[in-house]
């Protein structure tokens, strides 16, 4: 008879969802964004619904093309099936995240002027005072490239962030009406 170990597969499901939420460039379908590498990533894992990143991706070329991929990990509906004995014998207690991507193409007017808004903020990353909370919300933000930074924040973030905090909430929206209008009947 197995024994059971409801939060080690708990533990190895979120670590997979986590997987699949900042490696989006590594899920099907690849072709809306073969070729384009990602510019960068944000995320919004809130402590007790779906969980969504946003990653950016930009051609080189003469005509630059942008691409913002979305990935939401179903957070509910797998925690239900490892917690709730019924569901999991319903639909099995595996540790495969349930997760759902879309893609859209970026308006490079609305797009450039977010960009451009983005680099000029100037936020403080020595010294800024650490709030400390149970639940809430994990968000952030991450660029690719050579020099590679991520900054990731609880809730609404430190108070010294909150240009960062307040033009990454405007990102994330922008992202996602334009992968709504770009998906129409999901």
């Amino acid at each position: 008879m197995a024994i059971e170990n409801r939060q080690s597969e708990f533990n190895e499901l979120r670590g997979r969802a986590i997987i699949l939420l900042e490696g989006s460039d590594r899920i099907e379908p690849l072709d809306p964004i073969r070729n384009l590498p990602p510019q960068f990533r944000l995320w919004h894992y809130p402590a007790f619904s779906a969980h969504k990143s946003w990653t950016v991706f930009k051609s080189r070329s003469r005509k630059p093309q942008s691409v913002a991929r979305e990935v939401t990990w179903d957070f509910l509906t797998d925690s239900a099936r490892l917690a709730d004995p019924l569901v999991g014998l319903k639909q099995g207690f595996h540790t495969n995240p349930t997760v759902v991507v879309r893609d859209g193409k970026l308006p490079d007017d609305e797009f450039s002027i977010l960009i451009e808004q983005g680099r000029r903020l100037n936020i403080p990353l020595i010294g800024i005072e650490q709030d400390v909370g149970l639940d809430g919300v994990i968000s952030g933000i991450e660029l690719f490239g050579f020099d590679r930074v991520r900054l990731e924040w609880w809730d609404e973030g430190p108070k010294e962030w909150l240009a960062l905090t307040d033009w990454v909430k405007k990102f994330s929206d922008f992202l996602s009406d334009q992968i709504e209008r770009s998906n129409p009947n999901q």
